[in-house]
């Protein structure tokens, strides 16, 4: 039986995902802030049922700490440029078409499928 337990934990997993990848995060000056924030939380959601209510106090004026000294900030993140989200979306689109065309050809299905994942 899955309980909150299970729950908590397959949550802080994630988070702890995510502050890893925020901690490798190049193009973030404030990462190991981000990092730093969501390992607590991390931390909060794998442990806190074993940590006493001290320690988890603690770990919550860490957070606000982290966060209201400012120490987080966003990503630049990769991505596409306009007329790259335009070409995929027109292959998307004929795509789409392709499938809902049950009487169409198989390999012109096929040879949208194929545009589509190249992109």
């Amino acid at each position: 039986m899955i309980t909150l337990e299970h729950v908590y934990i397959l949550s802080g997993v994630f988070l702890a995902a995510y502050a890893v990848l925020s901690a490798r995060d190049a193009s973030n000056p404030k990462r190991f802030g981000n990092a730093a924030f969501w390992g607590l939380l991390a931390a909060s959601f794998l442990f806190g049922s074993h940590l006493g209510d001290f320690a988890n106090g603690l770990i919550a004026i860490a957070l606000i700490a982290i966060g209201g000294l400012k120490l987080m900030h966003r990503g630049a993140g990769a991505t596409t440029t306009p007329q790259e989200r335009q070409a995929r979306a027109g292959a998307w689109q004929r795509l789409v078409r392709a499938g809902a065309d049950h009487a169409g050809n198989r390999t012109d299905r096929h040879a949208a499928a194929e545009e589509f994942r190249s992109g």
